[in-house]
């Protein structure tokens, strides 16, 4: 004898009422994966530009830095130094609403970013975004609240990150052409926490279609008690 239940038999209405449900059940749970948000990954990635500012952005916790390259522009003449003084750059940052950074939170984003396995080029190319293959280092200067500067960065034959504070403050103010911003002494390290509120996750299209289909079906369950099948 055939078990195949046929509509209208006995049993065939909970059968199809216990399907539908969880067809529905079904349907809400894959939108809610597709929609649900993946896991963080340690990453800098490009961020609009502050006040005329070139800047990148910490995804792991939504601060905004200064790129390294902000000291070069682009003139009548080709590229050409944007700030004669290390301090008139740093000026230019702080009046943007930027923080001159120490070494802690500078060591904070730069410990997240492997430096061991080829990944300079790309670091060069968001840090400083618009100079970065033709500066062969990645430094900036920090603030020790002292007569001396902090020095954060490396190369790209580097495994790691490396600091110094062997940088007089005096060159700060002098407008030397040795001293001025350049790639030897490197950029600086200044930054924004939230800039702006971070935008609302948009779910994908085809998140919304699951969902949709979801809320239909169980809708139709609920309104006729059972679909047919």
């Amino acid at each position: 004898m055939s078990d195949v239940l046929h509509p209208g038999a006995p049993g065939a209405t909970a059968r199809a009422h216990a399907l539908s449900t969880l067809a529905a059940a079904s349907l809400a749970l894959a939108a809610m994966a597709a929609w649900a948000p993946q896991a963080a990954h340690a990453a800098i990635i490009e961020h609009a530009d502050i006040a005329g500012i070139r800047t990148f952005q910490d995804d792991q916790n939504g601060r905004v830095w200064a790129d390294l390259d902000n000291y070069l522009v682009e003139g009548s003449q080709g590229t050409e130094r944007r700030y004669n003084t290390y301090g008139g750059y740093i000026s230019a940052l702080q009046n943007a609403g930027f923080t001159w950074a120490t070494g802690t939170p500078v060591y904070g984003l730069l410990n997240t970013l492997p430096l061991n396995a080829g990944q300079f080029s790309a670091y060069a190319g968001v840090m400083m975004s618009d100079y970065g293959a033709a500066i062969e280092l990645i430094r900036g200067i920090t603030n020790i609240n002292g007569p001396w500067l902090g020095q954060i960065g490396n190369n790209a034959s580097a495994n790691g990150w490396t600091g110094t504070a062997t940088l007089s403050a005096s060159v700060l103010n002098n407008p030397s052409n040795s001293e001025r911003p350049n790639g030897n002494i490197g950029g600086v390290w200044a930054y924004i926490d939230n800039p702006q509120a971070p935008a609302a996750a948009v779910p994908e299209p085809g998140s919304l279609v699951l969902a949709g289909l979801a809320l239909a079906l169980m809708a139709g369950v609920r309104r006729h008690g059972t679909l047919r099948v």
